[in-house]
C-alpha cells in the first residue's frame, strides 16, 4: 500500500509535486503512487520523470464516488491537485473523511472550504481523518508567520501572553497557469454569489466570531518598523485572513492558554508596494478588476482567450526566477502595566511561490502525516483543520531543513525601530 497518492498529478503543479516527491532527500523512508483522469498521460509522466516501478500509477475519475473511494482506501495520505476544487475537490474530501484517510491540498478557494467543513469536519473527527486544506502559498507562509511571532512572544513573555494586532505584508516574484486561472473563472462563474460574499468575511472559516473585523481598505502600513513599508490589496489575503482566523479559533477552543493567542487576537494582510500612492493605485485597480470579472462577462472571455490554458504555466527557467518574502508583526495586547511587545517574523522561499514553493509546501505537508504521533493534540484528533493546527512546529521544522526557505523571528528592538536591522 503507497503511503502517498498524487491525485492530479498530471496537471502542472502535479507534475512539479511528482518531480519533487520522486527526487525528495528522504525519499527512502515512504512510498508513493500517482493518480489522474488519462492512463496515457499518466504513463507518459513516468517516462518524463524516469519514476521507477514502486511508483503506482492509479487511473481514477473524479466526478465517480466509486472510482475515487477505490483510490483513496489504498493510502495513508492523499495530495489532492485536481482543481478547481468547487468543481471535483468535494468526493475526494468526502471519500478521505469516510475512510479515515488524511489529506492536503493547495486551494485558496475560501467558498469551497466553508463547504467542506460544513459538510465533513464532524465525520472526519469521528474518522480520524486529518484535512488539511490550503497546504501550500495560500496559506501556509501566513499560517506559519503568526504561529511562529505567537511562540516568539510567548517564550519570551510566558506562555499566557496574549496577542492583539498581527499584520502581514507579501511580496512576490510568480507567475500564473492555467489550473489557476481556471479556479478564479470557476468561482465567479459557478459559485453562488451569496456563497462569494459570506466567503470574502475575516472570519468565515471561524467556529467562532472575533471581537473585530478587519476591513478592506485603499492603503496598508506594516506597524512599528522603520522604515514604513506600504502596501496594497493582495488577491490572496481574504482567504489567507480567514484561515489564519480558523487557527485562531481552534486554539482558543481547544483552551489552553499556551498555545492560544488570546479573544483579542485580529490578523490582516496585504500586498507590498513601493509607497503610498502607488499601494492605492494597485488596490484601485484590484476593486475595478473584481468589478469587472464579476460583472461584465466579455473580460472573462478575453482572459480565456488570452490567458494560459489548463495545465500549462510558466516556464521552468522562469519558475526559479520567482521569490516570496512574507513578513509579519505581531502585537501583544496593550496594558497600563506592561509595555507593548512586538515581534517580527519573516519568511523567505527562493522559487515561484505558486508552483515550486508550494509543491514543496504540500510535500512536506503530506509527510508530516506519515507519523501521526509527532503532531500536535489538535492535529491527532482529526477534522478539518488548517497547517499550524495540524502541523506546528513539525511542518516548520521541515521547511527551515529545505534550501530554498529561510525563516526567522524575534522581538522588534529600538533599533529596528531606528531602521537597523537587528534580525
Amino acid at each position: 500500500m503507497p503511503d502517498i497518492l498524487v491525485l492530479g498529478a498530471t496537471g502542472f503543479t502535479g507534475r512539479i509535486v511528482t518531480r519533487y516527491l520522486h527526487t525528495h532527500p528522504n525519499r527512502s523512508s515512504f512510498s508513493f503512487a500517482i493518480g489522474g483522469r488519462s492512463r496515457s498521460k499518466l504513463s507518459a509522466l513516468v517516462d518524463e520523470l524516469k519514476l521507477d516501478e514502486s511508483v503506482e500509477v492509479i487511473e481514477f475519475n473524479a466526478n465517480d464516488d466509486a472510482s475515487v473511494e477505490v483510490a483513496v482506501q489504498r493510502v495513508k495520505v492523499v495530495i489532492n491537485m485536481v482543481g478547481p476544487y468547487w468543481l471535483y475537490g468535494t468526493p475526494i474530501v468526502r471519500a478521505c473523511a469516510k475512510h479515515g484517510v488524511h489529506h492536503v491540498d493547495i486551494t485558496g478557494e475560501t467558498h469551497w472550504v466553508k463547504d467542506i467543513i460544513e459538510q465533513f469536519d464532524s465525520t472526519a473527527r469521528k474518522t480520524g481523518s486529518i484535512i488539511v486544506p490550503s497546504c501550500g502559498f495560500d496559506s501556509i507562509p501566513s499560517d506559519m508567520s503568526v504561529h511562529l511571532s505567537a511562540k516568539t512572544l510567548k517564550t519570551a513573555l510566558g506562555p499566557d501572553t496574549t496577542l492583539g494586532e498581527s499584520r502581514t505584508i507579501a511580496t512576490l516574484h510568480a507567475g500564473v497557469s492555467g489550473g489557476t486561472l481556471a479556479s478564479i473563472l470557476t468561482g465567479v462563474e459557478e459559485v453562488p454569489r451569496d456563497k462569494l460574499r459570506a466567503a470574502r468575511l475575516p472570519y468565515a472559516l471561524s467556529p467562532i466570531q472575533g471581537q473585530t473585523k478587519p476591513g478592506t481598505h485603499l492603503l496598508y502600513r506594516l506597524p512599528i518598523l522603520r522604515p514604513e513599508q506600504y502596501g496594497g490589496q493582495f488577491p490572496p489575503a481574504p482567504h489567507s485572513i480567514a484561515m489564519v482566523h480558523r487557527t485562531w479559533a481552534l486554539l482558543q477552543n481547544q483552551g489552553s492558554p499556551a498555545s492560544a493567542y488570546g479573544k483579542d487576537f485580529t490578523y490582516d494582510e496585504f500586498g507590498a508596494a513601493g509607497g503610498r500612492v502607488s499601494a492605492i493605485s494597485f488596490s484601485l485597480a484590484m476593486e475595478f478588476g473584481l468589478f469587472c470579472l464579476l460583472h461584465v462577462p466579455p473580460v472573462r472571455w478575453l482572459i480565456k482567450r488570452v490567458g494560459p490554458a489548463a495545465g500549462t504555466g510558466p516556464s521552468d527557467e522562469a519558475l526559479e526566477k520567482g521569490s516570496m518574502e512574507v513578513i509579519n508583526v505581531t502585537s501583544t495586547v496593550p496594558s497600563p502595566d506592561t509595555p507593548q511587545t512586538h515581534v517580527k517574523t519573516v519568511i523567505r522561499g527562493r522559487g515561484d511561490p505558486g508552483y515550486i514553493l508550494t509543491s514543496i509546501m504540500v510535500i512536506e505537508a503530506a509527510l508530516c502525516l506519515l507519523d501521526r504521533s509527532k503532531l500536535p493534540e489538535i492535529g491527532r484528533d482529526g477534522g478539518i483543520l488548517t497547517p499550524m493546527t495540524a502541523f506546528g512546529d513539525v511542518l516548520v521544522e521541515r521547511l527551515k531543513a529545505n534550501e530554498r526557505f529561510e525563516i526567522e523571528s524575534a522581538l522588534v528592538t529600538g533599533d529596528e525601530v531606528d531602521g537597523k536591522k537587528t534580525m
